[in-house]
């Protein structure tokens, strides 16, 4: 299947079905994460790059505060308290320069009234396309800014996963505020989250792909 195809709704029963295979009710609260769940998924089915539910993410304090501890019981315990998530738009359909119809740059086109054709978006004209409340200066952490955008995306790297969830975010694909709340998505674009010790590129990346909400 296409990478920029969107879920069937057999597809989105299924995907929810497996959640609830996955995680049996054993109580009102238990019932109300699957109900979340299964709603986050027709809501991001028209912007995912995905053909199936891709995992759970859990909050950005819940894994914060599993990475400061270290503790297995912990983290075990935040495993089974996620919200089903599928990604938005992956690295690869970012790093096509296709603008057809469902396609990533089709979305952004779309949102900021462009005609141009992808393969002249520089990094720097993404910045000054969405502005600095959304995002961060990719010149600022690895990218340079007269580089093409389009072929211009790594599958391993920490910078391409940040900015692909700033894209994602930028045209709409973003994950359920349970996961990531609009304010701590503010501040991690900001390099102001956590307060006190704010993550680096790394520590973003491995949130996002470790959460489901960006993947390569």
């Amino acid at each position: 299947m296409n990478q920029t195809n969107k879920l069937s709704g057999e597809d989105a029963e299924m995907a929810a079905g497996v959640v609830k295979e996955m995680h049996p009710v054993a109580s009102p609260s238990r019932r109300r994460i699957i109900r979340l769940g299964a709603s986050a998924v027709p809501v991001l089915a028209t912007l995912t790059s995905q053909s199936a539910l891709a995992g759970q993410c859990i909050s950005t304090s819940a894994w914060g505060s599993d990475q400061i501890s270290g503790s297995a019981s912990q983290a075990a315990r935040h495993a089974g308290q996620g919200v089903a998530v599928t990604t938005g738009w992956t690295i690869t359909a970012w790093n096509s320069s296709s603008d057809g119809s469902g396609t990533a740059w089709e979305a952004f086109k779309s949102k900021y009234g462009i005609n141009s054709n992808p393969n002249s978006f520089t990094f720097a004209d993404l910045y000054g396309y969405v502005g600095g409340t959304y995002m961060r200066d990719p010149s600022s952490f690895g990218f340079v800014s007269t580089a093409k955008v389009a072929g211009g995306l790594g599958n391993n790297d920490d910078q391409s996963y940040f900015l692909v969830a700033m894209l994602n975010y930028a045209v709409g694909a973003e994950p359920p505020t349970e996961c990531v709340t609009d304010a701590n998505w503010l501040a991690i674009v900001a390099g102001t989250y956590p307060a006190g010790t704010p993550w680096t590129v790394n520590q973003i990346r491995l949130y996002l792909q470790n959460n489901y909400i960006v993947q390569a």
